[in-house]
């Protein structure tokens, strides 16, 4: 399809981190036009029996492998998804070990060429659950969690900005305070 555009977001995810790749396309999922396909391959599980899954929220497809990359997104209320079941979009023969190439990619690349889901698996109720878990309120305080940190030294947690605009007045890591 001449009319896709390709953009690679990032290849600095920290191999194996289902974590950080969780928070990145959470963050980024909204910066993409309306019905972009997205494809996210940290998988840690490839060659287990997790499942390849595809989901749509907002208009946005997703593929990869379910293991919690897309957990906050698509077991939203306002979300569908499916289990990759049709076995002829993949590329023969399926490896063991590259289901990016051979399952994903081309799931991708179908739903993109205007597949839907429906064409591409079976729906699921839930996929597997979020691993970065939820910032929880303590009176005035929120605790979060660290999740990584990125190659410029920051600190990423799953602690989101918006919701805490001009209510914030210290911000501590252990015994530690750090300027916001």
């Amino acid at each position: 399809n001449g009319d896709v555009e390709l953009v690679d977001v990032t290849h600095d995810i920290e191999p194996q981190s289902i974590a950080e790749a969780e928070l990145v396309v959470a963050r980024l999922l909204e910066t993409f036009p309306l019905g972009t396909t997205h494809l996210v391959v940290v998988d840690p599980g490839v060659g287990t029996n997790r499942r390849p899954i595809a989901g749509a929220w907002r208009s946005h497809y997703l593929v990869g492998p379910d293991n919690g990359t897309f957990g906050r997104i698509l077991n939203a209320e306002d979300a569908q998804a499916v289990e990759l079941t049709k076995r002829h979009l993949f590329r023969a023969p399926v490896s063991k070990t590259f289901h990016g190439r051979d399952i994903f990619a081309p799931v991708a690349a179908a739903l993109a060429g205007g597949l839907t889901l429906s064409d591409v698996g079976h729906p699921l109720d839930m996929v597997h659950a979020s691993t970065i878990g939820t910032p929880v309120r303590l009176g005035e305080r929120v605790q979060g969690r660290f999740l990584c940190a990125d190659r410029f030294g920051n600190l990423l947690t799953n602690i989101e900005r918006k919701g805490l605009q001009g209510r914030i007045k210290r911000v501590g890591v252990g015994e530690r305070e750090v300027p916001w």
